[in-house]
């Protein structure tokens, strides 16, 4: 099966909608999907078509994910909202070289949670989000 990325996006934001729309204890139907996406319903009949000859659901009358949609959904899936950047913070992460696998220490820890952290002499401070829901400590 193609990895997430590897279908038109079109695909992944259609199996995303209703991968969410089943999350969110709604009945999962083609008009729902057409509010939720804010397109005409003709277009999510259309996409529709594509998305079930793909393999990836079933319709009868609701539309649902096959194992195989549900497993691509997971992958395509949205950051959750609770893990969602505020204004900023993905600017200050790449301005200051926060990415996967980069390693640093951790100086210090502020009274709301936040960080001072040495990474390659450089020395930054995050906030407690950051700290939280980002970084990775040992």
């Amino acid at each position: 099966m193609a990895m997430a990325g590897e279908h038109h996006p079109a695909l992944e934001e259609y199996c995303n909608c209703i991968f969410e729309l089943r999350e969110d204890g709604v009945d999962v139907v083609q008009a729902r999907v057409a509010e939720r996406l804010d397109v005409s319903r003709p277009a999510v009949n259309e996409m529709m078509r594509h998305v079930e000859a793909e393999g990836l659901i079933e319709i009868d009358p609701s539309i649902a994910l096959t194992a195989k949609g549900e497993a691509f959904a997971q992958r395509v899936v949205r950051i959750p909202e609770e893990l969602e950047f505020e204004d900023g913070t993905l600017e200050f992460l790449e301005k200051f070289g926060f990415t996967p696998g980069r390693h640093g220490s951790v100086q210090s820890t502020n009274r709301d949670g936040g960080l001072v952290i040495d990474l390659d002499d450089t020395t930054v401070e995050v906030n407690a989000f950051i700290s939280k829901r980002i970084l990775v400590t040992a």
